[in-house]
């Protein structure tokens, strides 16, 4: 992806309602839209009642509409605090993907968003890092979605300078629960983190973790399986949350739940 004239070149374009003055940004944040439709997003987003906007809309296929020019400012992140800087639309690029967030399952196994809408898609279960016991369920990213917003934010780092990437749930972590644990945020946040000496993001293992032969807790462990806590991995491949990854040494490889892997 390339930016010119502080836009993304070739994406679509429809301007929010909520476009401040002109800012320096330094700080990428991630959000979920809380809903399932980048129609709703973008309509909201130029409806005068809502006040609010982001730079970005990402939809379930990848598509990108853009809201607002990168160089101005956009109210996506509302009361928030980051590095000891208050008011992080001042100083942050907000990337909104179309996802519900937390779910609720169901007696027959289904399961529902927070607006009472049937969730199709995938579902990780996990707990998030903020503490919330209530929710447990949580809609899968997809592979596009996430692949999409990684290139974005590579231009975006290199355009910009951009010093780190992280979710609505860092800034606003009392309140906020966006991206959430089903968004692999480390991939993002690698983009402005030191390489090993081979140019690869390298990443360990934060609990002992069950390396599969396919992208899905259906599929069986590996032969070696699990990693142990602070293992190191490299990724090969991404789809959605699962992450296909190899030891350094090159003895174990699979695919592991992204949620359980950091940046180091």
């Amino acid at each position: 992806m390339e930016i010119a004239e502080h836009e993304l070149v070739g994406v679509k374009k429809s301007r929010a309602l909520a476009v401040g003055e002109v800012i320096e940004p330094w700080l990428l944040v991630i959000h979920y839209t809380a809903n399932q439709s980048a129609t709703e997003t973008v309509s909201w987003f130029q409806s005068p009642q809502s006040h609010v906007s982001a730079h970005l809309v990402v939809d379930f296929a990848g598509a990108i509409t853009q809201m607002v020019p990168f160089n101005r400012r956009a109210n996506h992140a509302g009361k928030s605090r980051w590095r000891d800087k208050e008011g992080c639309n001042a100083f942050s690029i907000g990337i909104e993907i179309v996802n519900p967030g937390p779910l609720r399952r169901r007696a027959d196994g289904s399961f529902v968003d927070f607006n009472g809408k049937s969730w199709d898609g995938k579902v990780v279960e996990a707990r998030h890092k903020n503490g919330n016991a209530d929710f447990r369920f949580w809609a899968e990213y997809t592979a596009e979605q996430v692949a999409t917003v990684r290139e974005a934010c590579l231009a975006i780092v290199k355009a910009y300078g951009v010093r780190e990437i992280v979710g609505h749930e860092d800034i606003a972590p009392t309140r906020k629960f966006d991206p959430g644990p089903a968004f692999p945020l480390q991939l993002l946040s690698s983009i402005t983190s030191p390489r090993s000496e081979d140019g690869a993001d390298a990443y360990e293992a934060t609990s002992v973790l069950n390396v599969r032969s396919g992208a899905g807790v259906e599929f069986a462990k590996v032969e070696g399986s699990p990693l142990q806590p602070g293992q190191r991995v490299q990724v090969i491949e991404v789809d959605g949350s699962w992450w296909h990854v190899r030891t350094s040494d090159a003895e174990l490889e699979g695919w592991v739940a992204s949620h359980f892997l950091r940046s180091v």
